[in-house]
């Protein structure tokens, strides 16, 4: 491993598994049908450039703050212990009175809404986005709907995750072909993106260049300076770079299968390993060093994600949430709960927890960090003990220092900031909601 210094860019992956599935026979819906038809409101052409358009070294020693709701932040020793302290339990205060969530609407799904969704807010306005079809909303309360088409027979797109550099909103996933044997269907799938300023207008990339006999799809894509990167997971990985988010290009075989987190410089960290974490840092995503934790080295319970980078409009730090997983498999116990690891420097580290034993997401805003949280456990176990009531809870934090709870939102949630707000929309029926503060709106 090569030392380098952390001047520069820094993006946090954490090694994930990556499936793709075929239905039986792919069926394209909503309202506006991305198709090559000349006719349809959203067509997809294909241009000669092979792109369609579719309109609808170790740092030092690191030092650990621990928060506690009524005391200051402590220092802990210059070297830390292999786990380090770790604040009381904050007993889930109530954020501003003003900032509370109100209804906005409701998104036409369908009939059991969605298996999955990924959802980002950009310059342009808001996009849910999931299996073949894309929702776009300049503020959250009207829809409008395009339907990707597959571009040969027998194929079907999926997407899989949705990104933004601020003018554009990238949607990352798979071009997939599938054949019907006997008593099953093979499928074989191959990385494509769309990308759009406007949330209707998409121009779709042209299939990766990967193995034909790979099954692969883009895990998660994100921007850096000059354009965007992103991971594929097949039978190989590979980082692969665009400028454009049309034409893109290997650049470095992956260190893992992971999910990203890219800073405004491009400053690139990674987290090795789902569990016993090993952070590692680069400017380049080519020369990598070694980055001491707080965290690093746990045992093998617990896991690092999700990962926030700094947001350059309203300054905030790295944040880190570190969740024991393995505890969530014996029932009957108090589940413990998710600590949050923040940094300025990666030399210095604050250290809180949130009131909840599992965070799904954490999404940076202008009111500070919101994690979408509950208690939770995944089985019964042998004993046959009943888990821990599933009781949702949003929280905010400023820094990632001390953990505030808002007014509660239950379902299965995706949060995004956009020009219009922050909102929140249920996957499975399509509720939408505002986060509001009384006192300026």
């Amino acid at each position: 491993m090569k030392p380098t210094s952390l001047i520069g860019p820094v993006v946090i992956l954490i090694a994930i598994g990556c499936n793709v599935s075929a239905p039986a026979s792919p069926t394209p819906s909503s309202t506006h049908t991305a198709t090559k038809s000349p006719s349809s409101t959203h067509t997809a052409t294909t241009s000669p450039s092979s792109t369609s358009t579719l309109t609808a070294s170790r740092t030092a020693t690191p030092v650990v703050t621990s928060t506690a709701p009524a005391t200051p932040a402590a220092t802990a020793p210059a070297t830390p212990a292999a786990t380090p302290t770790v604040s009381a339990t904050l007993a889930p205060t109530s954020a501003p009175a003003a900032l509370r969530w109100q209804r906005f609407g409701k998104l036409a799904l369908p009939e059991f809404g969605l298996d999955d969704a990924d959802f980002v807010g950009f310059d342009g306005g808001y996009v849910l986005a999931g299996a073949d079809t894309a929702r776009f909303s300049l503020d959250g309360t009207t829809w409008e709907s395009t339907s990707f088409e597959p571009s040969e027979p027998d194929t079907y797109v999926e997407i899989r995750n949705v990104a933004s550099n601020g003018p554009q909103a990238l949607l990352a996933g798979a071009h997939c072909r599938y054949e019907a044997q006997q008593d099953y269907v093979e499928t074989f799938c191959r990385p494509q993106t769309f990308v759009s300023t406007d949330g209707l207008t998409w121009t779709r990339s042209e299939p990766f260049d990967t193995p034909a006999d790979d099954d692969v799809a883009i895990r998660s894509a994100w921007p850096v300076p000059g354009g965007w990167e992103a991971i594929t997971c097949g039978m190989e990985r590979h980082i692969w770079s665009s400028a454009d988010a049309v034409n893109w290009t290997e650049a470095n075989p992956a260190r893992g299968c992971a999910i990203p987190a890219v800073d405004e410089t491009g400053t690139r960290l990674i987290v090795l390993g789902e569990r016993t974490a090993r952070l590692e840092a680069s400017a380049d995503g080519v020369d990598w060093t070694e980055i001491i934790t707080p965290f690093t080295g746990r045992v093998p319970e617990w896991w690092v994600a999700p990962i926030v980078a700094p947001q350059p409009a309203a300054p905030t730090p790295w944040l880190f949430v570190v969740q024991d997983v393995e505890a969530l498999n014996h029932p009957g116990q108090d589940p413990p709960l998710v600590s949050t690891y923040a940094t300025t420097n990666l030399a210095e580290w604050t250290t809180a927890e949130v009131p909840r034993s599992f965070v799904s997401q954490v999404v940076a805003t202008p009111f500070g960090f919101i994690a979408d949280a509950l208690f939770t456990c995944r089985s019964s176990g042998p004993e046959n003990l009943p888990c821990p009531p599933e009781e949702q809870r949003q929280y905010l934090s400023t820094d990632g220092s001390i953990w505030v709870e808002l007014s509660a939102l239950s379902g299965n949630l995706r949060i995004a900031n956009g020009p219009a707000g922050v909102v929140a929309v249920d996957i499975v029926d399509g509720r939408v909601w505002k986060l509001q503060d009384a006192e300026t709106s």
